[in-house]
């Protein structure tokens, strides 16, 4: 995928999320995906700092070295998800 979720703006997330799986090595630095259904997604290798997982169905998806420094996943299912 490669490029810059952030350049686009909040639209160029939600449009991704809705049927890409692959965020791995992009940067979703300070993005809000609170809510949200990601489950399967790949964040493997991205950059992710203080991005907003509240809430968020990441069932079964993997943030293999990713950098979430400062992330926030309070109250979402992680269940079989790999960090």
């Amino acid at each position: 995928m490669g490029g810059c979720l952030t350049c686009g703006g909040a639209s160029a997330v939600l449009a991704v999320s809705g049927g890409g799986k692959d965020y791995s090595g992009v940067s979703i630095e300070n993005q809000d995906f609170s809510g949200q259904n990601l489950k399967g997604k790949e964040f493997r290798d991205c950059r992710g700092a203080n991005a907003n997982f509240a809430g968020a169905n990441l069932v079964g998806t993997s943030f293999f070295q990713a950098d979430l420094s400062n992330a926030v996943f309070k109250g979402a299912d992680m269940t079989g998800a790999s960090l």
